[in-house]
């Protein structure tokens, strides 16, 4: 049986539990961070355009939007 012992912070670090809710906060700070980074580039660059955002989703997701001929063996 798995025995829990809490540090002197109240939790346990080695916790899973304690593990995911660590990445879930440090996903959102960072999904945050690079919300503002997004909108601070487009107001000292404008929009991004339909071809950088297909791109960038590329980049991000090793293909195209669902539906797009972008990407795609022809």
């Amino acid at each position: 049986m798995h025995e829990r012992r809490l540090c002197h912070r109240g939790w346990n670090p080695a916790d899973p539990v304690a593990d995911r809710n660590q990445e879930a906060v440090a996903r959102r700070s960072r999904r945050r961070l690079l919300g503002a980074e997004l909108t601070r580039h487009q107001e000292e660059r404008g929009e991004f355009t339909d071809e950088e955002l297909t791109e960038a989703r590329t980049r991000i997701f090793g293909e195209a939007e669902p539906g797009s001929s972008a990407g795609t063996a022809g």
